[in-house]
């Protein structure tokens, strides 16, 4: 009688470390889950700035040209000829 009582609790041992190692399984799978999204989301957002930087760096040599075409006031009149 006693074996079959320890031979349970051995059984019902070995199911909790079972359960327990599966459900570490499963959270260190979704950890590493949100930890890949977290990274996806900063690199979309790197790649978000740099295409910012970029537009305002076109936006500022635009300026520049645009400026750079007009004449000043000062010179006088424009001769077309």
């Amino acid at each position: 009688m006693n074996y079959a009582i320890r031979d349970k609790e051995i059984s019902l041992q070995w199911d909790e470390i079972h359960f327990g190692r599966e459900n570490a399984k499963a959270e260190f799978r979704r950890q590493e889950g949100l930890k890949r999204l977290e990274i996806e989301l900063k690199q979309a957002e790197e790649n978000a700035y740099s295409k910012q930087i970029e537009a305002l760096q076109l936006q500022v040599r635009l300026a520049e040209l645009q400026s750079s075409k007009q004449p000043s006031l000062s010179s006088g009149p424009l001769s077309f000829n």
